[in-house]
């Protein structure tokens, strides 16, 4: 099995902010009460690791590396505050009637 190129997966995952940054994506409940209760250090650790896997300075004739790296710093920015954190979860939270439906 091939290791897993931490670039290619994190521009992959496009502008889902959990993926990137390899965290668990939010629940929500069937009353649609959504929940993800990281903490803040969890997120922050969680991009310096993600970052230095893919900081253009270690893959230095690798361009993706640039844009990787922005798409990591970009989802810190969003899951450490408050506000835009709290909108990323609403977005990526599954709603409780698609859980629902896809269970019947």
């Amino acid at each position: 099995m091939a290791p897993i190129d931490p670039i290619s997966a994190v521009l992959d995952a496009g502008d889902d902010f959990f993926a990137v940054l390899c965290l668990p994506p939010p629940n929500a409940d069937a009353a649609g009460t959504v929940t993800w209760s990281i903490p803040e250090a969890d997120v922050r650790r969680a991009f310096r690791k993600r970052a230095a896997d893919v900081h253009p300075d270690k893959h230095r004739f690798n361009t993706a590396a640039t844009a990787a790296y922005q798409a990591v710093a970009r989802a810190a920015a969003a899951l450490t505050d408050d506000g835009l954190r709290e909108r990323a979860v609403e977005a990526a939270a599954p709603t409780g009637g698609e859980e629902a439906a896809e269970a019947e």
